[in-house]
């Protein structure tokens, strides 16, 4: 890999950075390792760095012509990705930690690798609701309610936005009674200089409609309480009204022959 197009973390160095490539691709083959990801765009492996660290290193493949076009005016993927890893980790919001990027030479048809931390012990929010939130843990729910609240708040408050916000894209880790939110896909992470209202609901609708975590009108009050306490009781009544068709409209149900193994939505 050109050292050019090479960028580490402090403590990273670039003998780490071939090592965690050649076990990614090792991965890939069969060998040892866990590949969490591979589809057209991207591939994703979890590995033990040579230093003993676990890590995530997220392949993105390379794209058209078309696509290499665009790479040369607008930030790849990759590069996104890197730099909202370190863009989040100064704005305070936790994320996995970046440990070296490297990208192809310009128009190259070959991949860009990202080598992230591992986030170990943390899950989608979705698979966690349906595995340890359901049934009579609704003290549990409850706290995870306001602890997403709490969090969609705090990223909006320090201007960051995600345009694919949906339940896989956040990772919970329960630590005791509290619990800790990691944003991941970094790639679709943008920061705004000002974030619009419009933009709030829409993330907020996005993540409702993949994650059932208000699944009462009582904890749907409890999710807009600690998503927005500024709001005027006017403004809070038309998000309930909003939040409450869309809970009504679109149930989602734990599909096991879904290959993917997200939440879908039940036949009509």
């Amino acid at each position: 890999m050109d050292a050019e197009r090479a960028r580490l973390a402090p403590g990273f160095s670039n003998e780490q950075l071939r090592f965690a490539l050649e076990r990614h691709r090792d991965c890939l083959a069969g060998g040892a390792g866990r590949v969490l990801k591979d589809d057209l765009r991207t591939r994703v492996s979890a590995i033990t760095l040579v230093d003993g660290r676990e890590a995530v290193v997220k392949e993105y493949r390379a794209g058209d012509l078309a696509r290499r076009l665009e790479d040369l005016v607008r930030p790849a993927a990759a590069l996104r990705e890197w730099r909202a890893a370190h863009e989040l980790a100064r704005r305070g919001i936790a994320a996995p930690h970046a440990f070296a990027l490297a990208l192809p030479a310009p128009l190259e048809a070959a991949s860009a690798f990202v080598v992230l931390e591992a986030l170990a012990g943390a899950e989608p929010v979705n698979r966690f609701v349906l595995r340890r939130c359901t049934g009579t843990a609704r003290a549990r729910r409850l706290r995870l309610i306001d602890a997403v609240a709490d969090w969609l708040r705090t990223l909006h408050e320090r201007g960051v936005e995600h345009r694919d916000l949906k339940g896989s894209n956040l990772l919970v880790r329960e630590d005791g009674e509290r619990f800790e939110l990691f944003l991941v896909d970094l790639a679709e992470v943008r920061f705004p200089r000002r974030v619009r209202e419009a933009r709030r609901l829409e993330a907020l609708a996005q993540l409702n409609a993949s994650v059932p975590l208000a699944v009462g009108r009582s904890e749907r009050l409890r999710f807009l309480a600690r998503y927005a306490p500024t709001a005027s009781r006017a403004e809070r009544a038309r998000r309930f009204r909003a939040l409450d068709r869309l809970t009504r409209a679109r149930k989602c149900v734990w599909d096991p022959g879904y290959a993917g193994r997200e939440l879908r939505d039940p036949p009509r």
